[in-house]
């Protein structure tokens, strides 16, 4: 009887079933919201953006895919805990999982930075990072310029240069092997500058684009004829603005059988004019990470100051605790002088420092200067058979001012005679010589203003010419 009365009951259930009396339905949930990605064609043109995203986003095995602009709508089962996944080609796949889920409706948002996602409880709502591009790869082959065969172990460097980019400025490295092939993983997408270097020699840039999920190819030619100069991963100075003060105390001048006047104006007509020649053009082979030296230089201006000769302790205080200096060989203008003039011109008259502006220092006839670098003192005069025609270096005061130290050509060190073996133009020994010296510290500048460029590897172990200047003199 216990068997019957089972089946009876069962058949009860039906029958109220058969006359209205439903299950109510059980409750819903709506997951609502916008999913957004990484711009690819952002991305492309070196800028950084977010999208809406066509992705498929699947929470507790209930999937929809977004609409173009990345919003969507999903119903399921009112879930305790809702499990999601969201997908789409590209893209990495991204992760989410919200528990306490007790709302009708539920707003999921892929737009945050970071990488976490955040939760609020009224609305019940989660933020979560925005899709990730996927990585992508480089790979390609070094080979000797002239040869064309495969250069093994060089040192191949590529650079991200999207200038708003998490990754803006980050350098990766790889070793080509025997073959003369090398790869870098896990890429992030963007624009990249490529560049291939041997102990002494170097190929030109190239500029590629890595896509999500594919491998940008890169062939690099390191010329095997160049001047003996490496690249150190150092800013150039890719436009130009120099700036001359003419440091002339009374009693000094830069021509002593000649006219101030002229040699003032053949050092500003050569900063006018060099610019536009092929001479100047030459630097446009040189580059960093961010692209190559542009053929574009200018002449901001100049100024004579009749400020006295004077050491100044505090460079970037060129007013305070200077003593008079007698700029003679018992008494020599310091480097730290130097600098102090710079900043005392700059100031005077609002011209502002920059990666790509250059303060030359003139001072007169007869004034000497000093400098000390770890290789030792060094003058416009000879001490041990070591001297300069001039100099250029940087300071930092706020930013890095760049600079060069022009002395008297007229020297020991025979700068006249190095500068102009077969003649003077305009038949002036002293402001022809000054413009060379100018244009020799000027190149150097332009390729390794901070000193961290373009020089020749045997900097590291002994002075030994090392910069553009002192290779192509």
């Amino acid at each position: 009887m216990k068997h019957g009365y089972r089946i009876i009951f069962a058949l009860g259930l039906v029958t109220l079933a058969g006359c209205g009396f439903l299950a109510p339905p059980p409750p819903m949930t709506t997951v609502t919201g916008t999913i957004w990605g990484d711009s690819i064609a952002a991305r492309q043109q070196g800028q950084v953006a977010t999208v809406g995203v066509m992705a498929t986003i699947s929470c507790n095995n209930v999937s929809t895919t977004a609409k173009s602009d990345g919003t969507f709508t999903l119903k399921l089962q009112s879930p305790t805990i809702l499990n999601c996944t969201v997908t789409a080609p590209l893209y990495v796949l991204a992760t989410f999982t919200l528990t306490n889920v007790q709302q009708k409706t539920v707003v999921a948002t892929l737009n945050a930075p970071g990488r976490f996602c955040s939760e609020t409880e009224a609305p019940r709502t989660i933020r979560c990072p925005v899709l990730q591009l996927m990585q992508g790869l480089i790979s390609g082959t070094v080979k000797d310029g002239t040869s064309g065969k495969p250069l093994a172990n060089a040192d191949v460097r590529c650079t991200d240069s999207n200038s708003i980019s998490t990754r803006a400025g980050q350098t990766l490295r790889a070793t080509s092997n025997s073959y003369g092939y090398f790869t870098l993983d896990a890429v992030g997408v963007d624009p990249y500058v490529c560049y291939a270097t041997t102990s002494s020699t170097y190929s030109p840039l190239q500029t590629i684009m890595v896509q999500p999920g594919a491998t940008a190819a890169v062939m690099l030619s390191v010329c095997s004829h160049c001047a003996g100069l490496a690249y150190h991963n150092g800013p150039v100075m890719h436009t130009y603005t120099a700036y001359v003060i003419y440091w002339l105390p009374p009693g000094y001048k830069f021509e002593p059988n000649g006219s101030d006047a002229q040699f003032q104006s053949t050092v500003n007509g050569y900063f006018q004019d060099v610019g536009s020649t092929s001479y100047y053009n030459i630097l446009t082979q040189y580059f960093d990470t961010t692209g190559n030296v542009q053929k574009s230089a200018t002449f901001g201006g100049s100024m004579v100051d009749t400020t006295r000769y004077e050491h100044c302790p505090d460079a970037t205080a060129p007013t305070s605790g200077c003593t008079p200096a007698a700029a003679t060989r018992n008494d020599p203008l310091l480097d730290n002088d130097i600098q102090a003039e710079v900043v005392r011109a700059a100031t005077a008259r609002g011209w502002m420092q920059s990666p790509t502006t250059e303060f030359f220092v003139i001072v007169g006839s007869g004034a000497e200067i000093c400098t000390i670098d770890r290789q030792g003192k060094y003058c416009s005069y000879a001490i041990n058979g070591k001297g300069f025609c001039g100099y250029h270096d940087y300071f930092y005061n706020n930013a890095n001012y760049i600079y060069a130290a022009i002395p008297d050509p007229n020297s020991e060190q025979d700068c006249i005679y190095y500068a102009y073996k077969n003649g003077f133009p305009n038949n002036d020994a002293i402001s022809s010589a000054t413009t060379e010296i100018i244009s020799h510290e000027q190149f150097e500048s332009i390729t390794d203003p901070l000193i961290n460029a373009w020089y020749d590897n045997k900097k590291s172990d002994t002075y030994d010419e090392p910069e553009i200047g002192d290779k192509c003199y």
